[in-house]
């Protein structure tokens, strides 16, 4: 049985080497030198242009949404806008007018569910769009911004007038109850009027947090003015300081007659005299 000759190395074969267990590579002078592979970019920054020809279009002119295409391949097709922004919007999906109804409605009530269940959508399909649409996320966000009052409100309405809560008794429901949130109606007053239920040591805090610019000048004149209230207080409670010489010894002085040796053994006057 003959033996297959192997034929002779050629410029660009590679070998290995067993001496030095590296690849090998035969260069156009017939030398053996080590392999250096060339980096290879899976995505090329500058890749060549492809053919348009034979992309499918639409009814309507444009691009199929299969295909995906970047802005330079739709200028070449006639088409300046993106495949997403060409894609029709279903007729009973998120339309222009139920995002403004959408829209409109967290506005006025702050609240996603009852916006979406408003306009016939799930809570998901919502979300999916704030993630997607700039416009609409930007709608979002000043819609929860405008909602501001309307959570004010309800948070007074809730420390003022409480919730009702459900009463069971053995698996039945057998009447309501009023529940009042004490530490909600707290926390508004030291919000809302910070210098008469805020402790002091946070009043500093409070005005930094909400930027409540007083006409007096802050929190700080404010804190300055009671504790110089307070020294003027604890001086006018101090005992009045002793005088200098008693009364008799005053210069015009009248002496009082009881003190003279004559009168020490009278009666005292009925109308003893005074300054």
């Amino acid at each position: 049985m003959s033996r297959k000759r192997k034929r002779p190395l050629e410029p660009g074969d590679l070998f290995h080497d067993p001496e030095t267990g590296a690849s090998m590579e035969i260069n156009e002078h017939g030398e053996a030198v080590p392999f250096v592979p060339i980096p290879w970019d899976p995505f090329p920054s500058d890749p060549p242009p492809r053919s348009l020809a034979h992309i499918p279009r639409r009814a309507d002119g444009s691009v199929s949404p299969f295909y995906t295409l970047d802005q330079d391949e739709l200028e070449r097709l006639g088409q300046d806008t993106p495949r997403r922004d060409a894609c029709r919007a279903r007729h009973d999906g998120w339309t222009l007018e139920r995002q403004q109804l959408f829209i409109e409605t967290l506005a006025a009530t702050a609240s996603v569910s009852e916006s979406c269940r408003y306009v016939g959508l799930s809570r998901q399909s919502a979300h999916k769009l704030y993630q997607r649409s700039p416009q609409f996320r930007a709608a979002w966000d000043e819609a929860l911004k405008a909602a501001v009052g309307v959570l004010a409100a309800t948070a007074f309405d809730r420390a003022v007038n409480g919730t009702q809560e459900q009463v069971w008794h053995d698996g039945r429901m057998v009447g309501f109850r009023e529940k009042h949130h004490d530490r909600l109606l707290l926390y508004l007053l030291r919000v809302r009027d910070p210098l008469n239920y805020a402790p002091l040591d946070d009043l500093v805090g409070w005005q930094h947090r909400r930027a409540v610019e007083d006409r007096s000048g802050g929190i700080v004149p404010v804190l300055d003015r009671l504790a110089e209230a307070e020294r003027a207080w604890a001086e006018a409670e101090s005992p009045p300081p002793q005088l200098a010489a008693p009364v008799d010894r005053l210069e015009g002085a009248r002496p009082d007659p009881r003190d003279t040796a004559d009168n020490a053994e009278a009666d005292p006057p009925e109308h003893p005299l005074t300054l």
